[in-house]
């Protein structure tokens, strides 16, 4: 059974050590690109950072940390609770959609344009499946609602 205390254990007892383990891997590039002043020497590091303004190389780990967050999301929540699940998915998604078009972190405009197209269009689906699983049909009057709201928020952002 799903998050009884043998599960929980086994979860904890595997994904600490890999967090204790990966974790200084993973955030040594995140400290070297967050230095003042401090522009990656390793061309390894160059990969993470192409595309964005100077002040934003670290942008690329914001959006692993949202991804972790998502999937930290989706696996800890039990499954009676799909609705608070999606309903914290769209919030996530869409304090992103905020955050990056308030910062704008790309060098070309039409880079921060189809990252505001993306993030609407995976909130536009997971509001989607937060509508199905509330009214139980596939396509309600809620949905063309907010299909129509996101619509209009998106043409008014550019």
């Amino acid at each position: 059974m799903c998050f009884d205390k043998e599960h929980i254990s086994l979860i904890f007892s595997t994904s600490l050590p890999i967090l204790i383990l990966w974790g200084p891997v993973t955030l040594s590039p995140f400290y070297k690109l967050t230095k003042k002043h401090a522009r990656p020497s390793q061309p390894s590091l160059d990969l993470l950072t192409i595309g964005y303004k100077e002040d934003y190389h670290f942008w690329e780990f914001l959006t692993f940390l949202r991804k972790l967050l998502i999937l930290l999301v989706v696996t800890l929540f039990p499954k009676d609770q799909d609705q608070n699940k999606y309903m914290t998915i769209c919030l996530i998604l869409l304090a992103s959609m905020y955050w990056a078009h308030l910062k704008k972190p790309f060098n070309h405009e039409r880079l921060n344009y189809l990252e505001q197209i993306s993030f609407a269009s995976l909130t536009f689906f997971f509001f989607g499946l937060l509508d199905i699983l509330i009214t139980g049909e596939t396509f309600s009057r809620t949905m063309f609602t907010l299909v129509a709201f996101f619509s209009i928020v998106v043409f008014l952002l550019y």
